[in-house]
């Protein structure tokens, strides 16, 4: 062993010697001796430096006054601030996996000073101060690619705030519902700890400052930033876990496996270091940024090693039904390791399950839930930089077993802490509170992952879903899955006739608000699309909507609409309307020389107008929107310019909430940046690549770049500067930071520029439209009702499903009327026609029926009204063509004397285009 290593080892065994006469004495006497004997060891080492005498309490100052040192709860800090800095600059040359008994040692006194600190001393303590991104960048300070990620960038914020609200206004907001609601809690919940040991710690000094209930750990802050300031620099982060990690087989393999044969003593250091940072993770979101990149960047492999870590030792245990993981303080102390009150009767080793036993947290000691935070909190965090080749094909964090692996874990837990026992309403387990919030936003982002490759990279829409059992629970009457007035925050009151506010229609429960609305897709599709309309159905019973009839003129808005101005006449006639919009309207069509067209509206003419009035209000060939290369809808930033361009998007917004509430599928497609704002999300990088996927490979050619020796950015004359997107006079550029247009992107930031063109391009160039286009659509639809979806099912739900009709499907629901009968054979053509048509001729049929030419999007089975077919007389010529009632789904089939006639007359009757002149 080296000198240094001898060295500390031996400061290591004094100071938990430290502990144990802390713990019986009450006096100060033997405190200084053991110091001072520490500092003796110090100074007659090679090493060339020492405790700093000066600094330790001595034998006179047991006598000086209270404010002196002599307080034995000061002695600790104190204590572990001067072993930090001995071994300041010498973690390196630690072999700690060499040593593990010293190394369990030295955890153990880490974990016990972080765990007894008052939340108030280290809540606002920054651990890592960053200088602003103009003084990075302009002292040309050289910095790798881990840090340009994170300085001042969009993704750097607080690891918990995911928007740009400030969290201080909404300290006293109710809880709201989705994942924005769960980051409240947490954000309230931390500080409620704070506050209440800051009265507790300022109650205690000035009763006593040698009270014995005090914590041995109370101390200045100036002590305590010193502490975790030396505790959370990279170099000593990095050289502890690495250190105490395992290594993993192959270095060259993200993939490889740990062996499995781990010593106890080793293994109590991972999960006693692994819980000192997640604690510190818990005591003030601010620090995590810096304190989570230094663990995914700057520590070898780190997420796959303490994965495989937990993967391997812990189920192994409860394969063999071991006790669970006793955490004692090492033999030469007595000081007591604190754990929950149920670590000691339920194995916490059921952490990730077993072939016959499921993934647990019951009764898992804190230490073991903080070091899951800490595994779960690095995995988000690095998600936020990974496009998704670094993801899917370099593995930079898990290759896909162990995504399958971690998934299937957090879905377990999520079950259990949202479903099975509640936490996140119950107070004092941040730790459990922090573990859930950060679960649920890792397993969507997985999710996510997948989503975007529509779920061909080995996990299908399944793997996410809950069992059926509790699906039927939620869903059912167990969850009380819908209520009214229950005080839950619902997203919005719905508006009806008469004005005003009405109740709000809301899920029946705190839990099944929060499954619905943080982690739906562990629900069914069309079991959350069923809840949705039910949702719907609810909400027009309350305002008296069902009953109402299109032939009644009670309660029913008419409006008159020239074909040739329809968005005008809409525009001028339902704006004012806002979120009464939810009544009936009765649409009346006239040519433009004043003449009404022949029909009657009974719900067939108003889905037809509102076909063609979203085809209009999205038509990319307009001011407001553009299309991409596959013809997705998104706003088009240069709309900005249009006067008036705000209420525009506010009327369109209410547009597609009227065609959602009444379930009017429509043709347009959105792209997914759009349909994530309406979802209340921010996009991501890849995300760009649906708009712009020039834009997308060229900024991720800069990453390619970098790894060419030789290369320098800066030869691009790249600025912090993007383009707005416009023509003409139209385009500009806009600075991405102050002073960007001064601002070359280098070697150092290219990873920050690239984060902000695409946060700018995706949730800032539009973000005035989109904001003005949720509150028209959120008049109608409240956005918790919306949240049960993700991008690709939100567009389901506006379109349907983007295939052919289900001729089987329509065939099972339909009925019969004036003499036909599915038996027959002149029914027999007709489904052989239906079949044998295209599926563009399958939707004209469909719209010439039902003026939609989409299918239900649950099937025919909730068509309303349902499909029929009704037996007519056919002329003499035997020319007669088929007509339709859409406001009953109705087709009027004449009986022709053969199957081709039958199929001319059908087609050329759905491609006339005669409005509703066969009706």
């Amino acid at each position: 062993m080296s000198n240094e290593a001898f060295l500390w080892w031996r400061i290591v065994s004094q100071l938990v010697d430290l502990y144990k006469t802390t713990s019986t004495s009450s006096t100060s006497t033997s405190i200084s001796s053991s110091l001072s004997a520490a500092a003796a060891s110090s100074t007659q080492s090679s090493l060339g430096f020492s405790f700093g005498t000066s600094a330790l309490p001595s034998s006179s100052s047991s006598s000086s006054s209270s404010s002196s040192v002599s307080n034995i709860n000061n002695v600790p800090v104190t204590a572990v601030a001067n072993l930090l800095a001995c071994l300041d600059g010498h973690f390196d040359s630690l072999t700690l996996h060499h040593h593990q008994s010293q190394a369990y040692s030295l955890m153990f006194l880490l974990h016990s000073f972080v765990t007894h600190l008052e939340p108030s001393l280290i809540y606002k303590q920054p651990l890592l101060k960053q200088q602003p991104t103009s003084q990075v960048q302009t002292q040309g300070q050289t910095q790798d690619a881990a840090s340009a990620e994170d300085v001042s960038s969009p993704l750097s914020k607080s690891f918990y705030d995911s928007d740009d609200e400030d969290d201080d206004s909404l300290s006293n907001v109710s809880l709201s519902n989705g994942m924005k609601g769960l980051e409240l809690r947490v954000i309230q919940e931390r500080r409620r700890l704070t506050s209440s040991s800051s009265s507790s710690s300022s109650s205690s000094s000035s009763s006593s400052s040698s009270s014995s209930s005090s914590s041995h750990f109370i101390a200045n802050k100036s002590n305590v930033d010193n502490v975790l300031s030396m505790l959370c620099k990279p170099v000593t982060v990095a050289s502890l876990f690495n250190a105490v990690l395992p290594p993993l087989q192959s270095s060259s393999s993200l993939s490889a496996t740990v062996p499995s044969s781990i010593d106890s003593h080793q293994s109590k250091s991972i999960l006693l270091l692994c819980s000192t940072y997640g604690l510190l993770l818990t005591h003030g979101a601010h620090r995590s940024v810096p304190l989570l990149q230094v663990l995914a960047r700057k520590v070898d492999h780190f997420i796959p090693r303490l994965w495989h870590y937990f993967l391997s030792h812990h189920t192994q245990n409860v394969k063999t039904h071991s006790p669970s993981t006793s955490f004692t303080p090492p033999p030469s102390s007595s000081f007591s390791f604190q754990t929950s009150a149920s670590s000691t009767s339920s194995s916490s080793s059921a952490l990730l399950g077993a072939k016959d036993s499921p993934p647990s947290l019951i009764g898992c000691a804190k230490e073991v839930m903080a070091s899951l935070l800490l595994l779960v909190s690095t995995c988000s965090r690095l998600l936020l930089s990974l496009d998704d080749e670094d993801f899917f094909t370099n593995h930079k964090m898990l290759d896909l077993s162990g995504q399958t692996e971690m998934s299937l874990m957090l879905r377990s837990h999520l079950m259990e802490m949202l479903w099975e026992f509640p936490c996140f309403d119950q107070s004092g387990d941040l730790v459990r509170l922090e573990l859930l919030y950060t679960s649920a936003r890792l397993f969507n982002q997985l999710y996510d992952r997948h989503a975007r490759r529509e779920f061909l990279m080995g996990l299908s829409r399944e793997h996410w879903h809950w069992p059926q059992l509790i699906s039927r629970e939620l869903l059912g009457g167990g969850g009380g899955i819908v209520g009214r007035g229950n005080g839950v925050t619902g997203g919005g009151a719905v508006g009806g006739e008469g004005g005003g506010e009405g109740e709000m229609i809301n899920f029946g429960s705190r839990r099944a608000s929060l499954v619905l609305t943080c982690v739906p897709q562990v629900i069914p599709f069309f079991q959350r699309v069923r809840l949705f309309q039910t949702l719907i159905d609810r909400d027009k019973n309350s305002l008296g909507l069902v009953d109402s009839h299109f032939f009644t003129s009670s309660g029913v808005n008419d409006v008159t609409i020239n074909r040739d101005t329809i968005y005008e006449d809409a525009l001028a006639t339902l704006d004012r309307l806002g979120p009464h919009l939810k009544g009936r309207i009765r649409v009346t069509y006239e040519s433009e020389h004043g003449y009404q067209e022949a029909g009657i509206d009974g719900g067939g003419l108003f889905r037809d107008f509102m076909d063609k009035l979203t085809e209009r209000c999205f038509d990319p060939a307009s001011t407001f929107f553009k299309e991409t290369s596959d013809h997705l809808i998104y706003p088009d930033p240069t709309s900005s310019l249009v006067p008036g361009c705000l209420k525009h998007f506010e009327f369109m917004g209410r547009v597609l909430g009227k065609a959602v509430y009444d379930q009017i599928l429509l043709r347009p497609q959105f792209a997914a940046p759009f349909l994530n704002k309406l979802l209340d999300r921010n996009n991501v990088i890849d995300d760009l690549y649906t708009i712009d996927p020039e834009l997308y490979k060229h900024l991720l050619s800069l990453k390619q770049l970098t790894k060419t020796e030789g290369v320098n950015l800066e030869d691009l004359s790249l600025f912090f500067t993007v383009g707005t997107g416009g023509k003409g006079d139209r385009k500009g550029e806009v600075e991405l930071i102050k002073n960007g247009n001064d601002i070359p992107v280098t070697n150092s930031n290219y990873l920050e520029y690239i984060y902000r063109v695409a946060h700018f391009k995706l949730n800032s160039e539009t973000s005035r439209q989109s904001k003005a286009f949720l509150r028209g659509f959120h008049d109608l639809i409240p956005v918790d009702w919306i949240k049960m979806f993700d991008a690709q099912e939100l567009q389901m739900v506006i379109g349907g499903e983007q295939r052919g009709i289900d001729i089987e499907n329509m065939k099972k629901f339909t009925s019969y009327g004036g003499g036909y009968h599915e038996s027959q054979p002149i029914m027999q053509w007709f489904w052989d026609i239906m079949a044998d048509f295209t599926p563009n001729e399958q939707s004209d049929f469909l719209k010439f029926v039902t003026s939609s030419s989409r299918q239900p999007l649950l099937g025919f089975e909730f068509m309303n009204p349902p499909f029929c077919i009704q037996k007519v007389p056919l002329d003499d010529a035997g020319q007669k063509l088929p007509s339709a009632g859409t406001c009953m789904s109705l087709l009027k089939l004449p009986e022709y004397r053969d199957k081709e006639t039958m199929r001319l007359k059908i087609l050329y009757a759905i491609s006339s285009n005669a409005g509703f002149e066969l009706s």
